[in-house]
């Protein structure tokens, strides 16, 4: 299988904030990876960019995705997790998102969902916050009625 270094079209490539913690761990990994660039020489198969050396084998080539199913499964199993998977954890990112008060269309800016697939895919989510909306109208209602 042939995997392309790059995104389906220009809308796949998004740009996301990180957590601190999350960017010293992805550095670690670009250092480890220019470590073993600069001690493979020739033998290094992946890109010299920094930018693109997330997911990639020992030799610096793109994990295929089969190879990273794989990996992802056994790594679960390890962990007495075999019902997590990539998707479950996009979906509990997404829920999660939902839960704490952010819209749509931030999420779907982070998660590479239209605003409108998220909104029909993960509406029964927001109806928490449909119901104290609702409330917050209506008590802005009655103290307007009562300032009168």
């Amino acid at each position: 299988m042939t995997v392309k270094d790059s995104t389906k079209t220009e809308d796949g490539s998004r740009s996301i904030p990180l957590a601190a913690d999350t960017l010293t761990e992805l550095r670690a990994i670009q250092r480890e990876q220019r470590e073993r660039r600069v001690g493979l020489g020739e033998g290094w198969q992946g890109a010299k960019s920094p930018a693109t050396t997330t997911l990639r084998d020992a030799h610096g080539a793109m994990l295929e995705p089969n190879t990273f199913a794989y990996r992802f499964r056994t790594l679960a199993e390890q962990n007495k997790m075999t019902h997590v998977t990539p998707h479950i954890l996009r979906h509990a990112l997404v829920s999660q998102m939902i839960a704490l008060g952010y819209d749509a269309v931030t999420i779907s800016s982070m998660t590479g969902h239209s605003p409108d697939v998220l909104l029909r895919t993960y509406a029964h989510a927001f109806d928490k916050g449909r119901t104290e909306a609702v409330d917050a109208l209506g008590e802005a209602r009655r103290v307007a009625l009562a300032a009168k």
